[in-house]
């Protein structure tokens, strides 16, 4: 829990920013790259590289509402603390 907390910050808003993101999509613009929250940090790092993406949604594959957005900074931020974590 303190993981998605950690990561994704304030969930309402990035809920609003997802919300935001996906009402301006068109059809002319790149198809939406997505994550599930049950697929592991590596499986997202390689959306991002190989949808040369800066922004991931993560979102809920029953009801299709996007929960948070992932980036490199947290994804980097995270890595941190974890190496800290076990260095000190």
């Amino acid at each position: 829990m303190w993981l998605t907390i950690w990561l994704f910050g304030d969930q309402a808003a990035a809920t609003a920013s997802c919300c935001c993101a996906l009402a301006v999509l068109d059809e002319d613009d790149k198809p939406l790259v997505s994550v599930s929250p049950s697929d592991c940090l590596l499986d997202a790092i390689f959306q991002l590289s190989q949808g040369k993406v800066h922004r991931l949604l993560v979102v809920n594959p029953i009801t299709g509402n996007a929960l948070h957005v992932l980036t490199y900074l947290r994804i980097l931020c995270f890595i941190h603390v974890c190496v800290c974590r076990f260095l000190f």
